[in-house]
Parts: structure tokens; sequence; C-alpha cells
């Protein structure tokens, strides 16, 4: 049986059309949610369906705008995305575009805990949006230059629009760019290493969600945890993978 998964997140919208027989992914689709979360999910899921009626299972925060579908909350989404992925992990780390998570599940993908943070911006994909835009480069630009770092430059400010002076400023003195990116990398890893507090980090670890496609985060991360990071192949639909699971 052919179902389809729709995550409507705050940033982008995510579909995966999975085959629940031979359990692979047969197609996916990834829209930005420009303010239309019902517009964009219901244009995946006909994209995907080709006016088949195939089963729809809706998530994200947006999940209830899809009405006449079972949904299920994000959190849940991921965790059994994740284990059918890889079923050995035990702790999710999921940096969107407007909060992060940390979820810690068993060997059936049931979450045991989780945290999230959706009150601060710091470290979200609109933190880094904001922080590129303002430097005038591309995410690509931005990672690749990180990761050419010698000594990380020490940030001490990650509100938005503190953290954009602080990196102007540095950069204006004469410290070098990939330094001063990377310092940016690190004060988010310790400020998700620092929400992770009231939950134990068990091995392994998973990152998804857009943040995860930021090597450079995934770097100061593993030096904080000193531990290694799996990031999947396309951390954007591991929530819609996983709704296609339930």
């Amino acid at each position: 049986m052919k179902v389809i998964g729709i995550d409507i997140g705050a940033a982008n919208t995510k579909g995966v059309l999975f085959d629940k027989e031979s359990k692979k992914i047969l197609a996916y689709r990834i829209l930005p949610t420009q303010f239309q979360p019902k517009e964009i999910g219901q244009k995946i899921i006909k994209e995907l369906s080709g006016n088949s009626p195939y089963p729809v299972i809706t998530t994200g925060v947006g999940r209830d705008l899809i009405t006449h579908h079972q949904s299920v909350t994000e959190i849940t989404a991921v965790a059994r995305g994740i284990n059918f992925l890889f079923p050995e992990v035990r702790t999710i780390i999921d940096i969107g575009g407007e909060d992060i998570k940390i979820i810690q599940i068993d060997e059936n993908g049931k979450v045991i805990d989780f945290l999230m943070n959706d009150r601060c911006a710091a470290g979200t994909g609109r933190f880094f949006a904001n922080l590129i835009k303002s430097l005038g480069i591309t995410f690509e630009e931005f990672d690749k230059k990180a990761l050419t770092y010698k000594n990380p430059a020490v940030i001490s400010h990650l509100c938005v629009v503190m953290v954009e002076s602080e990196v102007l400023s540095k950069i204006y003195q004469g410290e070098d760019l990939g330094d001063v990116l990377f310092g940016v990398c690190l004060a988010v890893a310790k400020r998700i290493v620092s929400l992770s507090q009231g939950i134990k980090i068990l091995e392994k670890i998973a990152l998804t969600g857009g943040g995860a496609q930021n090597q450079a985060l995934k770097k100061a991360l593993e030096i904080l945890l000193g531990k290694e990071i799996i990031v999947p192949q396309n951390p954007l639909i591991v929530a819609a993978l996983g709704a296609c699971l339930f």
C-alpha cells in the first residue's frame, strides 16, 4: 500500500510517497511554505498522488490545516522516521526553521523523553537565514568558509540582532571570516548542549531538520559532545517519512 506523509513546517513543507510493502521511498517533494501552508501542502499531495486516493498522514506545525486526514505530532514522526533509517539511534537533535528539539527514543522508535526550545530563535533556520542575509553570502558559502577555521572566535551574543552586529564588528576588526563563522556555530552548539542538560544524550545521535545541512554546526556539536553524529541523506524529509509509518 502506498501512503503520503506531509510535514508542514514554518520554513518548508515536505512530502514523501512511501510504499509500505517494499518499504521504499518512491518520491518526495520539498517546497518553501511561503506563508501558504495549506495551499503548499495540498499542492505537494496532488503532485505525489497523481490524483490517486492514497492515504495521507500530516505532521508539523501546520498539520491540522490539511483536514480529513490522520495527523501525528512532529516529535513522534521524527522519532519514527529516524528509527526506520537508523535503528541504532537513541538521541535526535532536530533543528527546524523556528525551534530546536532534543528527542530520546528507544529501540522501537518510541519517544522516551524530549525537550523543545521554541522561545529563542538562536540556532534555528531563521537565525542562520537572517545572519547569512546580513553578510550577503549564500548558505553554501557560509558553511564552506566556517569549516576553514583555525582559531574560532568567541561569540558572546546569540540574539539575532546582536549576533549580526558582533559578527560584523569582528570581521571589520580583521578577524578571519572562517574563525568568526565557526565561532557562531560553536556558540549555537553550546546553546543546544545547554538545552540538552535536562535530558540524557544517548548514543547514537542523529541530526535532522534544515540545521542538519549545516556541516559546520554538525562539526561544532561533535566537538562539544565528543561523539560522532549521524546525518540522514536528506534530513529535511525525516518527519514526512515518519508520518508514512503510522
